[in-house]
């Protein structure tokens, strides 16, 4: 194995011979930042699917303990999800406690079935993402191609769920979410090795299209339950529907990044997917009109 020469790291460029670790130690942190203790071990391999040092014992233990660094980077990401939590409050709550408290009495089963989708879905797509990322050969290119292909295709799907008769709705519906479960695991833990094994070395350009055409199929599925669930509650709910699908597909990117860090890529499928599954109960209870 070839020898790369080392390059010391500089935090401070007006300290350049002072110990960087010795630096980041002194920072304005807090004062329980100085007084480290031993944190929770780290897990023995990283892999593929956990490729980061994380647990949730040892995020436990970190914010517990305040150590640094690694209770700044736990605290920053609930920090986020608190943000988040807090905004979907006010631009929810507030017109809940104006105006909703009638109109979303009894409609539980629609706020709950739209709060899956808007989390199930983020989640499925920043997973497909980690794991299509290899395959694609550049970060960059891979966020563009499944961010693209998914958008493109769950459009798609959006346009066929405005066909068919009414009473075939919730028969189509309990179809696309049963899709959407099974193509869930093929795609994430099937498709990405497949497409590494015989398309590896082929042309940027070809890859991409594979990218693309490997989605399609889990992705007009996904495009078809949000809009064939709006066709099942009452008219007056799908603003309320419409708002809390788009905060829980915030808060749904953040819980992902929490999940894939402690535990890994396959639980955050696996949470996503159950999600879907959850949104598939409660479409008996959609059908009020």
């Amino acid at each position: 194995m070839r020898n790369y020469p080392t390059f010391p790291i500089v935090l401070d460029p007006l300290l350049p011979k002072k110990d960087p670790e010795e630096v980041l130690r002194q920072l304005p942190v807090s004062t329980a930042t100085r007084s480290r203790r031993a944190l929770a071990p780290m897990p023995p391999v990283q892999t593929d699917d956990h490729p980061y040092l994380d647990s949730p014992r040892r995020m436990v233990d970190a914010l517990r303990t305040n150590t640094f660094p690694e209770g700044m980077m736990y605290r920053t990401l609930l920090t986020q999800g608190a943000i988040a939590a807090l905004a979907g409050g006010v631009v929810i709550g507030l017109p809940v406690l104006l105006r909703g408290r009638r109109e979303l009495r009894g409609e539980g089963a629609v706020i709950g079935y739209a709060a899956c989708l808007g989390g199930g879905y983020l989640a499925v797509e920043l997973v497909l993402l980690y794991h299509l990322t290899l395959f694609v050969g550049h970060p960059s290119y891979a966020i563009s191609a499944v961010v693209f292909s998914m958008l493109i295709f769950s459009g798609v799907g959006s346009v066929l769920s405005s066909r068919g008769p009414r009473h075939q709705v919730a028969v189509r519906l309990r179809r696309a979410l049963t899709a959407v479960i099974l193509l869930g695991l093929v795609q994430a833990f099937v498709i990405p090795e497949l497409l590494v094994n015989a398309l590896i070395a082929a042309p940027l350009w070809v890859r991409l299209i594979a990218t693309g055409l490997s989605l399609a199929p889990l992705s007009v599925a996904m495009g078809m339950c949000f809009p064939y669930g709006m066709r099942l509650v009452r008219p007056r709910m799908v603003p309320w529907a419409w708002a809390v699908n788009g905060w829980m597909s915030v808060v749904g990117g953040f819980l992902t990044v929490l999940v894939t860090r402690t535990l890994g890529y396959s639980w955050a499928m696996v949470l996503a997917l159950t999600a879907y599954l959850v949104a598939a109960t409660l479409v008996g209870r959609l059908d009020r009109s």
